[in-house]
């Protein structure tokens, strides 16, 4: 089946997405959007990039603050869930 494209933003109100598998790649995408996220099926590894690089996200480890949910990516950097377009509403 065909996949089916949106062309512009799909609004989920706060809702989940159910059984949902993130795009698997072979190689790193050239010229990535900032806060695509996708997981390379040769390194094995998710990856999201940072507006300069490709970031792995192995090892992660989560925090949660007043304000948001962070990761600390592999260089020690918190990054916030709300900067890579994943919300959270503390379910």
């Amino acid at each position: 089946m065909a996949a089916k494209k949106f062309f512009t933003d799909l609004d989920l109100n706060l809702n989940q997405l159910i059984g949902t598998l993130i795009e698997r790649l072979d190689t790193d995408p050239t010229e990535p959007p900032q806060s695509r996220l996708w997981y390379n099926t040769t390194e094995k590894m998710l990856k999201y990039h940072d507006g300069t690089s490709a970031v792995p996200l192995s090892g992660v480890e989560f925090q949660k603050t007043d304000t948001a949910l962070q990761w600390r990516t592999t260089n020690g950097t918190w990054v916030d869930l709300f900067e890579i377009g994943v919300f959270y509403n503390g379910r």
